[in-house]
């Protein structure tokens, strides 16, 4: 089985923003520390740390 997340939205901009809250939630799963899906967030970088 084969799942892709596709993101739609009128600029590449905006779909970084709403494509941020699944990268929270891998970044968490790596972490061990499985969460529900978060709200976007501007600066995804700052959460790296």
């Amino acid at each position: 089985m084969i799942g892709i997340n596709v993101i739609a939205t009128d600029t590449g901009e905006k779909a970084n923003y709403v494509a941020s809250s699944l990268q929270q939630q891998f970044l968490n799963m790596r972490r061990g520390q499985p969460t529900k899906l978060m709200e976007p967030m501007e600066n995804i970088k700052a959460h790296y740390c």
